[in-house]
């Protein structure tokens, strides 16, 4: 097997415009839903020091995520690709998390975050 030499690497989690305009927004631990807005609300205190941990390279709890998002603006989120932000955090779908799943991820991991519809109710 050819092995690619290549690396590539991307200023992705410095911009906050990847979080915008994608149609979902999330309710984290303790909080209510986030509004339905295409603009990211400033996240709770302990939530954005969460996003600071991670950033740091910290292993999380489930409960330092998201608990869960919905869907208010499907043609928008039909158009997010498979990487993606919900909050300050990073997200991936389709094939990509498919990739991540097999993939060795050291003492973090992926965390499966519940995607509901805009009434709250599972999709």
């Amino acid at each position: 097997m050819k092995q690619n030499k290549d690396i590539w690497a991307s200023s992705a989690l410095n911009s906050g415009e990847f979080s915008n305009k994608l149609g979902i927004r999330a309710k984290y631990f303790g909080h209510d839903w986030e509004a339905p807005t295409h603009i990211v609300p400033p996240e709770p205190d302990e939530v954005f020091k969460n996003v600071q941990r991670h950033a740091r390279g910290e292993t999380l709890k489930r409960e330092d995520f998201p608990e869960a998002c919905y869907v208010f603006d499907p043609k928008r989120f039909r158009q997010a690709k498979d990487f993606f932000f919900l909050g300050s955090f990073a997200a991936v779908k389709g094939r990509l998390a498919k990739v991540l799943e097999g993939a060795d991820l050291g003492s973090g991991g992926l965390v499966q975050v519940p995607v509901f519809d805009a009434d709250k109710k599972p999709r």
